[in-house]
């Protein structure tokens, strides 16, 4: 190659790369259903045509993006045959945490991608796969409770500051829960974006918000919250935005009531005794996967709302810390073998939550009870 062809080479490589981290920069922001092509070029001081030379659509900045996150942990791995898959799993960890927005990006789109339509969908589905076929077969199960754990984990460690996600991996490879957490009694706090009051008024206005709650539901579940507008909830239930308005009040009030509902149809696939124990707790994880849409709507809004500044963060934040101080006393009652209940009660609910983000992505090849119940098996 010519040192003139060189010359034009190295500025476009230049320029991909400025493009590459502003559309980083932009999603980690703000979501990548925030962003459009000329926010990014406007943060580059391009024009939106002059992006459009190196990437057509917002989606194929998306993938390179993708693309390149997984070829530079690859080009890292290869670099260290020396680590066993545990010790790889948590240097990676670490290197991971020290890229600033990696894992708020990361676990942003993991959640946003689950609807097939993403961009991003097929990039995930394989990625799991390879996670799993990158294993010898004797450890291939496992691995799908170790990238559940760390996924997991990622997302709980941007509600909880109190988690290290390198840390605890290392913890469970060691196969010790017996270190003190440092918050041994988390405080479960009193907000409750999920309560909402019982509807007034004539029976068609319930009927017509309880219709609303349901197609927005819907629209969550696919797009996440941030990126839904109320004029398209409106065209799906069939009244102006104004009447919807009228309805529901706010945007912000609609999440709190989606967010209800679904925690009622939550509560109903646990009532009961028989679910306060752990047997019960995987019978319930059995039905909830059956129930159409609420796992969707809980991992996109989980992974979304990881931002302060989203109305359902401190939601989420307080229902991790009820979780585990739940579930630890779950484990005190019946397991005097486990020697940190909130240690393991914080790895069980991430390991869930993680779960259900592979599940999504390939159902035929994930069983999250069998999962959680090997897991169970290990404390």
């Amino acid at each position: 190659m010519s040192d003139t062809a060189v010359r034009r080479y190295a500025p476009g490589r230049a320029r991909e790369k400025e493009l590459l981290d502003a559309a980083y920069a932009l999603f980690a922001e703000v979501g990548f259903n925030g962003v459009s092509v000329r926010d990014i070029a406007a943060r580059v001081g391009i024009s939106h045509a002059s992006v459009l030379r190196y990437y057509p659509s917002k989606d194929a900045i998306l993938l390179a993006l993708l693309d390149r996150w997984e070829r530079a942990n690859h080009d890292w791995a290869d670099e260290h045959p020396e680590l066993t898959y545990e010790e790889l799993v948590v240097a990676l960890a670490h290197r991971n945490a020290s890229l600033p927005g990696y894992g708020e990006l990361f676990s942003a789109l993991a959640g946003e991608a689950t609807p097939e339509q993403h961009p991003a969908h097929g990039h995930f589905v394989r990625r799991y796969r390879d996670l799993r076929e990158e294993v010898s077969a004797s450890r291939r199960d496992a691995s799908k409770v170790v990238a559940g754990l760390w996924d997991g984990l990622q997302i709980m460690s941007l509600y909880l500051t109190e988690i290290d996600v390198a840390a605890e991996l290392e913890a469970f490879f060691a196969r010790d829960a017996a270190e003190p957490r440092p918050w041994q009694d988390p405080d479960p706090g009193d907000f409750q974006l999920g309560q909402e009051p019982t509807p007034l008024g004539y029976a068609r206005g319930r009927q017509k918000r309880a219709q609303i709650v349901e197609e927005a539901t819907t629209l969550f579940a696919q797009r996440g919250f941030l990126a839904t507008s109320l004029s398209e909830i409106a065209a799906r239930v069939g009244v102006s935005k104004s009447t919807l308005l009228h309805h529901i009040g706010s945007k912000d009030s609609l999440l709190r009531s989606v967010i209800a509902e679904r925690d009622r149809r939550i509560e109903s696939t646990f009532a009961g005794p028989e679910f306060y124990s752990v047997d019960g707790l995987l019978d319930g994880a059995r039905d909830n996967a059956v129930q159409s849409g609420l796992v969707e709507l809980y991992t996109v809004l989980v992974c979304e709302a990881m931002s302060q500044g989203h109305p359902a963060h401190q939601y989420f934040e307080q229902r991790y810390r009820r979780g585990i101080i739940e579930f630890a006393d779950l484990l005190r009652k019946h397991s005097r073998h486990v020697v940190d209940p909130v240690r393991s009660a914080a790895w069980f609910i991430a390991l869930w939550d993680g779960l259900q983000i592979q599940w999504l992505y390939d159902p035929d090849s994930v069983s999250i009870p069998d999962e959680l119940q090997r897991f169970i098996d290990w404390l």
